[in-house]
């Protein structure tokens, strides 16, 4: 052990002494920092010349982050990009990575930075690019994704023939570098960018609706301080024309309205009681034009899909957790007079759904609103305790933890059948329920182990009781049951699991969706290889903030979402009332603690409602290229009625992003400022 530890100290030492680069895969190999090394020509996509120059072509030239003939700061490992190879990971703030380049032609270039990215560490940041010690260009760097996520941060630079010695210069932090890569566009910059913009003849003038939301200290705790000043909150701008195709060198995004894809279901957020507790301390009417706003569709943000729970969540301004049914019964269960839904009409939650459904048919979209209902625990009687249920304090009831007893499988879909009437009773309808809000997961607030097994068998017991509700078969009430409602990571082993048991794949509807591990391409692979005709997936629960977020909601909907769902609504400025184990970021409301008139709207209100507002139920996304997170990102819906298209749009990068949408014959130039999402509307 001695020996090791004195040979791993070694190491480090050299390191900071030679200031060279370390393979994360092979610790024991160490660049050189001599500047008469010569790069490696293992990799065939960089050719190497016998100057020892690496020799980039005016098309297609590239060079390998790892051929460096001197670093600093530096770590190799291997990548999971296409190719393979090595990449320079986790750069950090002065990493330094020199190269001897041969360019065969001189000329303006298209320079392509091969980055990923994971967190808000690396947004900000920037990657300069020297030759001969003058600056060509500099990279503005964001979050792709991942560690092993590779975008193409675009940028574009004069570059002269000859041999020259570049250098790669970091000014930030948390990224990884696979490559560089060259294509010549022009002679000049001025020679570029004098085809850039040109456009065909008009077809149509002002033909496109454009509208703009701000990104504004997305996810910061500030926001529970006051309100900030917020440039764009679905502001209309200028339309557009739509002029006949026209070849430029700009970003396009063509779309193929002939390739279609999901219907949307719905975008909104989740009405659980803490926010619920919230809008009770507003003034009456004040309460009711918050309900309006949330879901007008012309002059509000839109909202057509709201959550709500099945009894407790860890979000509520309670301090004892409850379900319908806490009293264990005596021999069977006594469904008419044991089970009660009086707990959600004294806290207020029945009657803001039923003013909201109210407020719906006022503005006449009644039919477009849809409610859905999950669990987070079962009554505490049909579970049975855990090695981590039992640490829980206050835990007499087991609504926290604890595991789901086979025996009451048959118990848990009648309590879901009876909150599904109850609610019905009071003109509620519920359109779908989540077998289990995060079945994988116990924690110290109402949660319960559900196995995929048990979650088949509870969806099969489910409809066969629905079927048999002389309530809900005359009302025509059949609500769709979403299984798993967890995180992308752990989804296929419990989907596959589940679908072993027979009967399983035709009692479920669908399969619900969390995003707090894994990548929402998950969605997509589920849907293509283990759903079958009207399965959906659908994203139930992730608040995000700003355009990162907007651009996570456009990776849900493009990965085959039916819909979008915020988690938690309104806390106060105190951050307040909830159970959760962590410190919420800032929900799309705030009340001023202490006001029975005062809150505040996010930023996120605006950036959710370019999707709400606009992409209406019913509307079909149609294909598009995906552009970049160094672009422009986006998802593009059509009505299928009018046949109008609706696009949202978003820009991650610190500067202005111009570029074109193409159909068929006819395109129009847009241009979307930093920092901020628009949606276009157009037919």
């Amino acid at each position: 052990m001695k020996c090791k530890l004195m040979k791993t100290f070694a190491l480090i030492l050299m390191i900071i002494l030679v200031g060279g680069c370390v393979d994360n895969n092979d610790s024991s190999k160490v660049s050189s920092s001599s500047s008469s090394s010569k790069p490696s020509s293992t990799v065939s996509s960089s050719v190497v010349d016998p100057s020892g120059a690496i020799k980039i072509e005016p098309v297609n030239g590239e060079f390998r982050a790892e051929h460096f003939i001197h670093s600093e700061k530096c770590q190799l490992e291997n990548t999971q990009d296409i190719g393979g190879g090595k990449n320079v990971g986790w750069i950090e703030n002065g990493t330094l990575l020199r190269y001897k380049l041969n360019i065969q032609e001189s000329g303006y270039y298209q320079i392509a930075f091969r980055v990923a990215g994971d967190g808000s560490n690396t947004i900000g940041n920037k990657l300069h690019f020297y030759i001969d010690n003058k600056l060509v260009t500099s990279v503005f760097l964001i979050a792709t994704g991942g560690w092993q996520v590779w975008e193409d941060a675009i940028e574009f630079g004069q570059l002269e023939k000859g041999i020259h010695i570049a250098e790669l210069r970091s000014t930030g932090e948390g990224y990884n570098l696979n490559k560089v890569k060259f294509n010549k566009v022009a002679e000049s910059k001025e020679e570029y960018e004098t085809g850039d913009f040109n456009m065909g003849d008009v077809i149509r003038e002002n033909a496109v609706e454009v509208y703009y939301s701000s990104s504004v200290q997305p996810g910061s705790g500030n926001w529970y301080k006051s309100q900030m000043t917020i440039p764009n909150k679905l502001s209309k701008q200028e339309s557009l024309s739509i002029h006949e195709v026209n070849e430029g060198h700009i970003t396009t995004i063509n779309v193929r309205p002939e390739i279609k894809h999901q219907t949307m279901l719905g975008i909104g957020t989740s009405l659980e009681e803490s926010s619920i507790y919230q809008l009770s301390q507003l003034k009456p009417e004040i309460r009711t034009k918050f309900l309006r706003d949330l879901i007008d569709p012309v002059n509000g943000a839109g909202m057509t899909f709201f959550r709500v729970t099945i009894g407790t969540a860890d979000f509520t301004a309670q301090d004892d957790f409850y379900t319908y049914y806490d009293e264990a019964p005596v021999g069977e269960p006594d469904w008419e007079n044991g089970f009660s839904i009086q707990k959600d009409i004294d806290l207020n939650i029945i009657s803001t759904v039923q003013e909201l459904l109210e407020i719906a048919e006022e503005l006449d979209v009644r039919e477009e609103i849809r409610i859905f209902g999950s669990s987070w625990t079962p009554p505490g009687w049909m579970k049975e305790p855990t090695s981590n249920s039992s640490r829980y304090p206050n835990n007499e009831k087991l609504l926290k933890g604890g595991r789901l007893k086979d025996e009451h499988i048959d118990n848990l879909a009648m309590y879901y059948v009876r909150f599904v009437e109850e609610y019905a009773k009071k003109d509620i309808p519920i359109y779908a329920i989540t077998l289990q809000n995060e079945p994988l997961l116990e924690i110290d607030y109402p949660s319960c182990l559900i196995r995929p097994s048990q979650a088949a068998k509870l969806a099969i017991s489910i409809k066969n009781k629905v079927s048999e509700s002389s309530l809900l078969t005359s009302l025509e009430i059949n609500p769709k049951l979403w299984a798993f409602d967890h995180n992308f990571s752990e989804a296929k082993n419990y989907v596959r699991d589940m679908f072993k048991v027979n009967g399983a794949k035709e009692a479920i509807d669908g399969i619900a969706f969390h995003d707090y591990s894994g990548s929402p391409t998950i969605m997509q692979e589920i849907l293509d290889d283990m759903l079958d005709g009207d399965q959906t997936v659908a994203m139930t629960e992730r608040s995000v903030w700003g355009v990162g977020g907007a651009s996570r909601i456009i990776e849900y909907l493009r990965n085959g979402s039916v819909s979008y769902n915020a988690w938690v609504t309104m806390l106060d400025s105190n951050i307040q009332i909830h159970h959760w184990v962590g410190t919420p970021g800032p929900t799309l409301f705030i009340r001023r603690a202490g006001s029975d008139e005062n809150y505040w709207a996010t930023p996120e209100v605006y950036i959710f409602g370019n999707f709400a507002r606009f992409i209406r139920p019913g509307y079909v996304r149609v294909d598009s290229d995906p552009g970049s997170a160094y672009t422009v990102s986006n998802v593009i819906y059509q009505d299928p009625v009018s046949g109008k298209f609706v696009g949202v749009f978003t820009n991650r990068t610190n500067e202005t992003q111009r570029f074109k949408v193409r159909v068929n014959d006819y395109e129009f130039l847009a241009e979307l400022p930093a920092n901020n999402v628009a949606t276009f509307i157009w037919k």
